[in-house]
């Protein structure tokens, strides 16, 4: 459990901070309210919230589907908040997701409303999404050939081992040139990252690498912080595959932030 907050203007920094990552108001009072307090019934976080018993109940339960709260099977039921840290994490994975979902959704409109469509909405503008795996590596081949400043990479080493066994010359030259490459990886591919990758580009003083325990879902590229490359790999079955490119300044500058608020907080690979 996190631990106690006394101060009353910081628990109201909390509820701001998570209305903003999509909670709405009752939900927010509740998780907050609830992870600076002991196991609890619904009654009690009630009274401290001064939230009506029923809308109390109601907003548990979604906090719940959301995995911010967990129940504990005791008489009268008792609830539990995961930790904020755990519990900004899940909201800043699902806001990342959605935000994803209505980028490939608002694709799709664009096309079936264009004749002829193309892979590019103008020449200024670019917001593709591919559905074939070929056609994503040599996008991000034809990306890091033309790269001048900066790749900024998080995802699975699986994925980026893919990338330098199939390319070696193209990654290499790119962080011999001065490029500078900086790759963050899952905390639990520790013990498994691969000896290539040290072998081939750890010998550059361009390339950092940080490991972090948040959720990594999917794997995205950002070059010369002007476009985004995103690729969501099949799982649970799905036979679906899924990569999205973008330079539009809005969508390229929320995925730059949320690799620099994760390599802030990520720990670095020696």
């Amino acid at each position: 459990m996190d631990k106690l907050i006394s101060n009353d203007k910081v628990i109201d920094e909390i509820i701001v901070t998570l209305i903003e990552l999509d909670l709405n108001t009752t939900q927010a009072k509740l998780y907050a309210s609830l992870a600076n307090t002991n196991n609890i019934t619904a009654t009690k976080i009630s009274e401290l919230t001064k939230i009506a018993r029923s809308d109390t109940y109601q907003t548990l339960y979604e906090l719940t589907k959301i995995g911010l709260v967990e129940i504990i099977p005791e008489q009268p039921k008792r609830f539990h908040a995961v930790p904020l840290k755990e519990g900004f994490s899940i909201l800043i994975s699902r806001r990342q997701a959605a935000t994803v979902k209505l980028a490939i959704q608002a694709n799709m409109i664009v096309k079936t409303f264009k004749e002829n469509a193309q892979e590019k909405i103008s020449d200024e503008e670019e917001f593709t999404v591919f559905a074939e795996k070929t056609k994503s590596t040599k996008k991000a081949n034809s990306l890091a050939s033309k790269i001048e400043k900066t790749i900024f990479v998080m995802g699975s080493n699986r994925v980026l081992l893919q990338w330098v066994l199939k390319e070696p010359n193209l990654i290499e030259d790119t962080v011999a040139r001065g490029v500078t490459l900086r790759v963050i990886f899952p905390q639990k591919e520790k013990d498994d990252l691969s000896p290539e990758i040290n072998r081939n580009l750890r010998k550059y003083p361009t390339f950092k690498s940080r490991l972090t325990s948040e959720p990594i879902n999917g794997t995205f590229a950002i070059y010369d912080n002007k476009t985004v490359l995103l690729n969501i790999e099949p799982n649970n079955g799905d036979s679906k595959y899924h990569s999205l490119v973008s330079n539009n300044e809005v969508f390229v500058n929320i995925f730059i932030s949320y690799f620099e608020s994760i390599w802030r907080n990520s720990e670095e690979l020696n």
